[in-house]
């Protein structure tokens, strides 16, 4: 291979096709999907589902692009709000659609993989690289929720990006990836990716590897500029900045290497041992047979005569460098750790592992099949992350659960009405970090209601419409439970709430300090009625009223109240 030849890329030689079409693997890939992931089809929305929903609902599509609510202060304007828009255009408020998009595009991503990975390794090693990458439990949260689809977009057109830069088409390279940026701020990370391939495939110098990516690299820092949570905070102050996360870059490299084999967890199946293999049975089944059969097909040919391919060095030099690439954004100030953050990097270790076992069947489909099955004993695997594919199914079987509750117990609700709601389960996601449930809205078609934990309350102002407030405490046992503000049947409310005291006491209490006094004296009269000899609802009944302006019923009230309480202690 001549220098000239070089400068325009490695263009390999034509492959045997004695080994698996792409669009076989493809269709392989779609078994194992199905097998694997099929019961997410009939998952309900759940978390930023409702706030995308909630924010490009009637939306038109050029204010989809406007650096205006963001949701976690990040601009995906292609990932997300257009992806839930354009659906929502089709599908009127169906997550089957949202699903599927997610099912496609993570065939897409694999299936643009195994491309790439053809013309460096041929099919066989290619196979492999897919089935490896596959396996990784960490793809359960993007293919099986929704707003998954950004990650999913994200690694499409990077990964097209490659493809047009591998082939010298610069410009079209340069629009895959400003249209990744656009889905997913990780994709910055493509131009190091691509600076590695011109180094260790095109061989060239490192000032020529630099110089075929300056395209990409000037488009991510032109992009990074702009972006209203990076440069546009130091022009615009357009989004505040994230919340400093701890900072433990050994844990997240330990967690990074253990997920490439799902052990960045340690399992710990809900569901058991037993049941948990025995489901991820069939579709590592899927996955070891195709790395038991990618070793019969055809790879690159080595030797004296044969045509110029990368040698299996460089090779492995390019998985690592793109590993290394796809890893930085784990270390990004303000960021957790999150298992799907790995992915992207993931594809660069297993293009240099099939690479280095593609004449080693057995060991290689022994790998794939075993961390295929501890793909299912990781996905049961709960942890107190909202990555965690675990927490997120039963964030979805609750949401799905409240929105049953919230219909039957409140067929419709007013314009301007508020729902409070406390004792929430942890993880579940109803009520966003700001303290609001988008989710409300999407469920009553009306965007003037809205939905706070308890201790948001305040007493609504004088220029705020007027309407009903509700509120709500979750118990484990007995689900959402009413507690009514004002007059009710507290004989009948206390047969359905053991914890009816404690639970209208706190909400008194909750009322005081939002200043509400008027109300807050109603529900400490109601329990001084109900625990006369209780002193201290007597006691607040007054101070209530005497916040409230009527002096005359507080020191009548004043008077029911022992001298302890009335006199202070």
């Amino acid at each position: 291979m001549t220098r000239a030849t070089r400068s325009e890329g490695f263009v390999p030689p034509p492959a045997a096709r004695n080994g698996f079409p792409l669009l076989a693997l493809v269709a392989t890939l779609a078994l194992f999907l199905a097998l694997a992931h099929g019961a997410a089809l009939t998952a309900p929305f759940f978390s930023d589902d409702y706030i995308l929903i909630d924010k490009v609902r009637g939306a038109p599509w050029f204010d989809l692009f406007r650096p205006r609510a963001l949701a976690y202060g990040w601009y995906r304007p292609l990932g997300r709000e257009l992806h839930f828009w354009a659906i929502l255009r089709l599908f009127p408020l169906d997550p089957l659609p949202f699903h599927a998009a997610c099912f496609a595009l993570w065939l897409s991503t694999l299936g643009l993989y195994a491309a790439l990975a053809r013309r460096l390794v041929g099919e066989g090693p290619a196979a492999l690289a897919t089935a490896g990458a596959a396996a990784l439990a960490a793809w359960g949260v993007p293919i099986e929720w929704g707003p998954g689809a950004q990650e999913l977009w994200m690694m499409v057109l990077a990964l097209l990006s490659l493809h047009a830069f591998a082939r010298a088409r610069t410009l079209l390279a340069t629009l895959a990836l400003g249209a990744a940026l656009l889905c997913k701020e990780s994709a910055a990370i493509v131009p190091g990716i691509a600076w590695a391939w011109s180094l260790a495939i095109d061989r060239r110098t490192p000032a020529q590897a630099a110089r075929a990516a300056a395209p990409l690299a000037s488009l991510v820092a032109v992009w990074a500029l702009l972006h209203p949570l990076l440069g546009g905070r130091l022009w615009g102050n357009l989004v505040a900045p994230l919340p400093p996360a701890p900072a433990a870059p050994l844990t997240a490299l330990t967690r990074t290497l253990l997920s490439l084999v799902n052990l960045d967890l340690r399992p710990a199946p809900l569901s058991g041992w037993r049941h948990a293999l025995g489901a991820a049975v069939p579709s590592a089944l899927v996955l070891g047979s195709l790395a038991a059969l990618s070793a019969r097909a055809s790879t690159p040919p080595q030797g004296d005569g044969a045509p110029s391919v990368p040698s299996p060095g460089r090779v492995v030099v390019l998985g690592i460098a793109w590993a290394l690439f796809g890893w930085v954004p784990l270390f990004w100030p303000g960021l957790s750790w999150q298992a799907y953050y790995t992915l992207f990097g993931s594809l660069g270790v297993w293009l240099a592992l099939a690479r280095l076992l593609a004449r080693r069947r057995s060991l290689a489909t022994a790998l794939i099949f075993g961390i295929a099955l501890l793909r299912g004993a990781r996905a049961d695997t709960p942890a107190r992350e909202w990555g965690n594919e675990r927490l997120q199914r039963f964030g979805k079987s609750f949401m799905q659960h409240t929105e049953h509750f919230l219909r039957d117990h409140l067929p419709s609700l007013p314009p301007h009405a508020r729902l409070y709601f406390t004792a929430a389960p942890r993880g579940v996601v109803f009520l966003t970090g700001h303290g609001d449930a988008p989710a409300l809205r999407v469920w009553y078609h009306d965007p003037t209601i809205e939905g706070r934990y308890w201790s948001d309350y305040r007493e609504r102002g004088r220029d705020e419409p007027a309407g009903p407030d509700y509120f709500f405490r979750y118990d484990s046992l007995a689900s959402w439970i009413e507690v009514v503000r004002g007059p009710e049947d507290v004989r009948r409310a206390r047969a359905i709430d053991p914890r009816w005291e404690q639970d209208h006491a706190r909400l008194a209490d909750v009322l005081a300090l939002g200043d509400d006094w008027e109300r807050a004296a109603d529900e400490y009269r109601k329990l001084a009625r109900e625990a006369p000899d209780h002193p201290d609802y007597a006691h607040n009944v007054a101070v209530c009223l005497e916040a409230a302006g009527d002096t005359a019923a507080a020191r009548a009230w004043r008077t029911r109240a022992p001298k302890e309480v009335s006199g202070g202690r």
